[in-house]
């Protein structure tokens, strides 16, 4: 089979490896469709991928044989295929197994993902989608659901109002929750005038420059004098979350959604003078891809909309380069084949 594999020496390249089989408790699935996520292009800009990495954990397939002992899942099944925590530990009894200390990744390193012909994975990794619903569109369950675990986090209740730093995929995934929610007033900071353009397409209401002068009095305009409820940090920039720490009101929460690996400084008297709450948003739940897969069904939120280009798996690895510095495309696919 055809797998895109890391090579320290290489880089990222096309090869022909063997075709894994599903022995005991495992799952072979024939991937549909992976997706492009951020997380990916960070681990590849930074290299810091070991030697024989598949990547790819944005997976939805069809189930092409089990193994002995496995039950719940049978061939022919569509699924999308996501980690799984340990389910033993308080994380994981919480429903919070997207911090368990033993999460079982996909395409990281041990476990070979998406970005393939074929995968092999544990039956606990596989949840069912939907009638009705695309394998590509499920295949955008780990984006969306990253927008809604955020919301989750900061207790995000309709008639709320909240700021996004951030219009790039993350950015707009919390925007159409935001939406979803019925977000009274939805605002966003985005310097690049594409992604303006995608962010009042899904939903806000209205979108700032970073750096436009006054900016503050501008957001008075849209939040009123008290400010957003919650603020949501999705660049992944350092100078982004230093301003959203800075203009975050009285009461307000902060969730961290994009990656920001920079330091940045806090004045802890400020936070505590303002009772700023900042939480850390990671990933997602299983429950939640549910409930996300569940709209997508019904409708209730865009999907496909945000497939902005579909690949072959021989067309990734100069994807990948293209992906860098991309400023319009939401999300890219492979298109493995047709359902």
């Amino acid at each position: 089979m055809k797998a895109m594999v890391w090579r320290n020496k290489t880089g990222l390249g096309i090869e022909e490896i063997p075709k894994p089989e599903a022995g005991p408790g495992r799952v072979l699935i024939k991937a549909a469709a992976c997706g492009i996520c951020g997380s990916d292009l960070f681990l590849y800009k930074n290299r810091v991928l070991t030697d024989g990495c598949i990547l790819g954990h944005e997976i939805a397939g069809v189930v092409e044989s089990v193994g002995e002992g496995v039950s719940g899942v049978a061939a022919g099944d569509r699924v999308l295929v996501r980690p799984c925590g340990c389910g033993q530990c308080k994380h994981c009894a919480r429903g919070n197994e997207n911090i368990c200390s033993q999460r079982r990744s996909i395409g990281f390193g041990a476990v070979p993902g998406g970005f393939a012909d074929y995968l092999c994975v544990e039956p606990d990794q596989c949840l069912p989608v939907p009638p009705g619903l695309g394998l590509d569109q499920a295949a955008l369950t780990d984006q969306l659901s990253t927008g809604l675990h955020a919301l989750k986090l900061v207790r995000f209740e309709p008639g709320q109002s909240a700021l996004a730093l951030g219009a790039g995929p993350i950015g707009l995934c919390v925007i159409i929750m935001l939406k979803h929610m019925g977000a009274a007033a939805i605002g966003v900071t985005e310097m690049l005038p594409e992604r303006k353009a995608l962010a009042e397409r899904f939903g806000a209401h209205a979108v700032f420059d970073p750096a436009q002068p006054k900016l503050n009095a501008s957001l008075a305009q849209l939040f009123g004098p008290d400010g957003p409820d919650a603020l949501f940090e999705c660049s992944g920039t350092a100078p982004a979350t230093q301003q959203a720490i800075a203009m975050a009101p009285r009461g307000a929460s902060i969730a961290l959604v994009g990656m920001c690996s920079a330091s940045v400084s806090i004045i802890p008297m400020s936070l505590f003078q303002r009772q700023i709450a900042i939480i850390g948003s990671f990933g997602n739940t299983q429950a939640e891809c549910i409930e996300c897969m569940d709209l997508m069904a019904s409708g209730g939120i865009p999907s496909r909309e945000l497939i902005t280009k579909r690949i072959a798996l021989d067309q990734v690895p100069a994807e990948f380069e293209l992906q860098l510095t991309s400023k319009t495309d939401i999300k890219v696919q492979t298109q493995m084949f047709e359902e």
